[in-house]
């Protein structure tokens, strides 16, 4: 069997190590993931040293130390997830997996650690839960001042997905009367909330609660990521309203 060969196939960035933790190869998926996280790294930067001694940079030192002692000492595979924050003010997150080598007499002669980009995955179900979050609690309002609890869950929901902003508003479309009127509340980057009176963007709300889907837009030169919710009306909330949610990150933030 070619090793190099094998080693250099892996599709995901991959750090060969032996017993003592000590880099032996990087693969060159490992070199452009490396990259793409803004560090121009050679193999050389890597190999001979301890594989902890790069640790801290993402993922939590000791943590990481604990992954590969266990992995060492032949504890079976290991998984570790990662969270950080790159230079945008967005924040990421990756899995590290460990699995040992064994050399021709089965015995344990190193371990691969690889590691995989797991954000998209990550934005996607935090999403989701957010948005769950978000029709509970519009489907609790008592009428259509009643957004308190929204706006809460919106700010815990642009935390959670570690999406730097500038703005964010709360837009309240109430048809019970005709025509529809939209409430405007806005959130600002320290958290504070207030209302933010009739605006001059109803037009575009009102065109985001007729289509009644997602929609992402540029204008100038901010990305913009709207979400309609319907609300019926029930006994506790006598006005039928179609919520939206519109973010405002900042000029340098990445679609959600």
């Amino acid at each position: 069997m070619d090793y190099h060969s094998v080693f250099s196939s892996i599709p995901m960035p991959a750090t060969l190590i032996d017993m003592q933790g000590r880099i032996v190869d990087v693969n060159e998926a490992f070199l452009e993931w490396a990259r793409g996280m803004g560090r121009d790294l050679r193999k050389q930067d890597r190999i001979g040293h301890h594989v902890t001694d790069f640790s801290g940079v993402f993922e939590e030192q000791h943590q990481f130390v604990v992954f590969v002692n266990d992995l060492l000492e032949g504890k079976g595979q290991q998984h570790l997830r990662w969270e950080g924050r790159v230079e945008d003010g967005h924040l990421i997150w990756g899995d590290i997996r460990g699995q040992v080598v064994r050399d021709s007499d089965g015995n344990l002669a190193g371990a691969v650690i690889l590691r995989e980009d797991v954000t998209k995955a990550v934005l996607q179900q935090r999403r989701q839960l957010l948005l769950h979050r978000l029709r509970d609690e519009i489907l609790r309002m008592r009428d259509a001042h009643d957004t308190q609890a929204v706006m809460v869950a919106v700010q815990d929901g642009l935390r959670s997905l570690g999406v730097p902003m500038d703005d964010c508003g709360v837009n309240l479309v109430d048809d019970s009367v005709d025509p529809p009127v939209v409430r405007f509340h806005s959130m600002t980057a320290e958290g504070t909330w207030r209302p933010a009176g009739h605006g001059e963007g109803s037009k575009i709300i009102l065109q985001i609660w007729r289509q009644k889907t997602n929609i992402e837009r540029r204008r100038r030169s901010r990305d913009y990521f709207s979400v309609p919710f319907a609300v019926s009306s029930t006994s506790h909330s006598p006005r039928a309203h179609w919520p939206s949610t519109v973010l405002g990150p900042m000029p340098s933030a990445r679609r959600m």
